[in-house]
């Protein structure tokens, strides 16, 4: 049985915020904020089609000075909640400087987060 629609709005609101705090880490480049929010056993898809773990994801957005993030915008968020699992659908557009080229990418991102 699914819960009703106000109950599921008060059960998305916490899942809506883990994801604006994790857009403003990668804004920021706050590794720190990252590690806290990612799973220990996180496996993600890079731009180019590369598997990362936590680690290798994380460290993409530490400093460099080649890389810098202009923008991180999510948009289009679709959060479900099963029982104690959220699942997030929604549009990523990054926006960045790498050694001085500006480059804007979209990603459609799914997101799996635990509810307590």
């Amino acid at each position: 049985m699914g819960l009703v629609r106000q109950d599921q709005q008060t059960a998305q609101r916490p899942v809506r915020e883990l994801e604006r705090t994790y857009a403003e880490a990668v804004k920021r480049r706050d590794a720190g904020t990252l590690d806290g929010i990612l799973a220990a056993d996180l496996v993600e898809i890079s731009s180019r089609a590369e598997v990362r773990n936590k680690q290798q994801g994380i460290d993409d957005f530490k400093g460099s000075p080649d890389f810098k993030v202009e923008a991180f915008d999510l948009d289009d968020l679709n959060v479900r909640i099963f029982d104690d699992t959220a699942v997030v659908s929604g549009r990523s557009t990054l926006r960045v400087i790498y050694k001085g080229q500006s480059n804007t990418n979209q990603f459609r991102h799914p997101h799996v987060a635990a509810c307590k």
